[in-house]
């Protein structure tokens, strides 16, 4: 793959790139006459002696898009005292900030596109200074490119481009050949010929400004695999801080997919732009399967810090990709850029994957594994498995695990009414887990065992029934469940509260056992307090939760969530878990909880502190409705 203009020498490498054309990206627009120049100097005669004789210059080191609004602006700044403010003109006719000089450069990963003078333009000064005005072009990126081989053997080329307009070429034969037209920040040719290719199967095109200067690095495209080599990573919270704010008993994935594989003991050459802080590269895949022996979990994925231009990784093991891009001090997103040694994955983006792109990447992939991809949700697993159940809709199976995430959400209180009630950005992994271990919910993700035939493991994680397995249902409330429903007993009970809530809208292999369970659980809950210890196996632990559900009403998992939410304390324990029930519901429940063998006469500090809140007691006895039928 060509190399990717490095951002600290692009103006010589484009020049030698373009033989005896001798513009360059960073001309700087100037009406004068003496035209275009590579800085203006400039100063202002109100200033000190001192001030007014000192070159105060601007000049550009990388001026490129990260996005269609964003842009970053890396100058050397000549001559101003540190601190000094560099200046953008806007398109409305005013100068804004777009930052402070630190030693002897200005660095913003994170410019609006508002600030540019037009759509190809920025227009520079050093506040204070008007002399030191310079323009330069911004230079535009490729967003998105994909590539298919029609039936005639031409191939169709798609793309969008920050660059409102210009020309596309590709590269083949060792030279740069048209084959469109930017308009509006989208390209498309249908029928570019095959000589136009790269190699066998891969198109390598660039974008370029009207007045003919070279305007992007070039981006590779391999045919069939629509998802593009240029990935845009926005920050998000990190695990910890996020598992802290909402009370979780589990963290969540701060890390997200790319669509491609790092093979084994290979380089992998990855250019980096925008906000690098806080910014690593990792390889493999959290709790999944070893791909060489299924029966057995892969190694912990391995952490790399990544930093801005070139960046090369070689793990010794190989794996799918993931970024890691954490919220920091400095705003904005990181262009993650896939020059050479990755390979394209079988890749489902859910709502912009054709099944058909899928199946095509499913046969012609290199890689051993595949990831599917949800506004929450990534589904990996092993290539031979997705093969298993590739006549299923991978759209039904992205809307089935994302059904359980919205419905186990809804009943967690996630409501939007306050950022800490805001469903998380973070993701969940479901993987396709050791064919030794159980299934398991761990930080970021939760396993499915793998097996060789077809099982209610891999129905619920490729075949569309993810919201129709009680082990999905399960594994994914864990990650629901908050460190104070959680305490002691509850662990492994609290969680059925979330599978409860998308069970009122799927039937699974359990809709119809559960209520079998009250015969012995009614004679359980008429012994006498003291013979009655709360997850005692004659009784069904769960059906507590459903008679709190059906006799406070639907509205009462959500608040009692959003109560802990809003409330933490120190120490999980009996006094919150029952204190904050009772908050929730408005109601005294120190009797009901007694009914379960929970709260014990012994535990008067409990009855003490809810017996102070002054709530009445339920209208009806909680402990004798019968659970799961409504």
């Amino acid at each position: 793959m060509l190399t990717l203009p490095d951002c600290f020498s692009w103006i010589q490498r484009i020049r030698a790139a373009r033989g005896n054309d001798s513009m360059d990206d960073f001309t700087t627009v100037n009406a004068g006459a003496k035209g275009a120049q590579e800085f203006i100097c400039g100063t202002d005669t109100s200033y000190s002696e001192e001030q007014s004789t000192r070159i105060i210059s601007i000049a550009a080191t990388s001026i490129a898009a990260i996005s269609d609004d964003r842009v970053e602006v890396i100058v050397g700044v000549r001559g101003a005292a540190p601190g000094a403010t560099v200046e953008a003109f806007r398109a409305d006719g005013s100068w804004a900030s777009i930052g402070s000089v630190v030693g002897p450069q200005l660095s913003n990963p994170d410019v609006p596109s508002s600030y540019l003078m037009d759509a190809e333009r920025i227009s520079l000064r050093i506040a204070g200074f008007p002399g030191t005005q310079v323009t330069y072009y911004v230079h535009p990126i490729l967003t998105r490119l994909s590539s298919h081989k029609n039936n005639d053997g031409s191939i169709s080329v798609t793309g969008s481009t920050t660059m409102r307009s210009g020309f596309v070429d590709a590269f083949s034969n060792n030279a740069w050949k048209g084959i469109g037209v930017v308009t509006e920040g989208v390209f498309s040719n249908t029928a570019v010929p095959s000589a136009y290719l790269y190699n066998a199967n891969t198109m390598r095109v660039r974008v370029r400004y009207n007045d003919g200067v070279v305007a992007s690095g070039a981006l590779d495209s391999t045919l069939e695999f629509p998802h593009p080599r240029s990935v845009l990573i926005q920050p998000l919270q990190s695990a910890a801080a996020e598992q802290a704010a909402m009370s979780w008993r589990l963290r969540w994935a701060d890390y997200q997919p790319t669509g491609y594989f790092a093979p084994a003991g290979t380089d992998v050459e990855l250019w980096v732009s925008g906000n690098t802080e806080n910014l690593t590269v990792l390889v493999g895949t959290q709790g999944m399967a070893d791909r060489n022996n299924p029966l057995r979990q892969s190694e912990n994925m391995r952490e790399t810090p990544l930093f801005k231009g070139k960046n090369i990784i070689r793990d010794p093991l190989g794996g799918a990709v993931h970024i890691r891009k954490l919220i920091g001090n400095t705003s904005g997103a990181a262009r993650i850029v896939f020059m050479r040694g990755a390979i394209p994955m079988p890749y489902y983006v859910s709502g912009a994957t054709a099944q058909l792109q899928w199946l095509l990447m499913l046969l012609l992939t290199e890689a051993p594994e595949v990831e599917l991809v949800g506004a929450r949700i990534v589904v990996a697993a092993l290539k031979e498995t997705a093969l298993k159940f590739s006549n299923v809709d991978a759209q039904a199976v992205m809307h089935s695990h994302e059904e359980v995430m919205r419905l186990e959400a809804e009943v967690s209180g996630l409501d939007g009414s306050a950022p800490i009630h805001t469903r998380p950005a973070l993701l969940i992994y479901a993987v396709e887990g050791s064919g030794t271990a159980s299934p398991h919910a761990s930080t970021g993700y939760i396993a499915l065992p793998h097996t060789d035939h077809i099982s209610q493991y891999n129905e619920a994680l490729l075949g569309g029934l993810a919201a129709e397995r009680w082990v999905t249902l399960h594994e994914y409330g864990h990650h629901y469940q908050t460190s104070y429903n959680s305490y002691g007993p509850f662990g492994e009970i609290t969680v059925n509260l979330y599978a409860l809530a998308v069970s009122l809208h799927y039937i699974n292999e359990y809709t119809y056992v559960f209520p079998d369970r009250w015969s012995g659980t009614v004679n359980w809950l008429a012994l006498p307090r003291t013979a009655k210890t709360y997850g005692a196996p004659e009784s069904d632990p769960q059906a507590i939760l459903e008679q709190l559900r059906k006799g406070l009403g639907a509205g009462f998992m959500p608040a009692w969530h959003r109560y802990i939410r809003e409330n933490p304390v120190e120490a999980p324990g009996l006094k919150y878990f029952v204190l904050s029930a009772c908050i929730a519901a408005k109601r005294n429940l120190t009797e009901f909880f007694a009914d379960w063998g929970l709260l014990k006469v012994t535990d008067t500090e409990v009855w003490i502190a809810v017996s102070a809140l002054g709530f009445p007691y339920p209208s009806q006895q909680l402990s004798a409705i019968r659970p799961y039928r409504d």
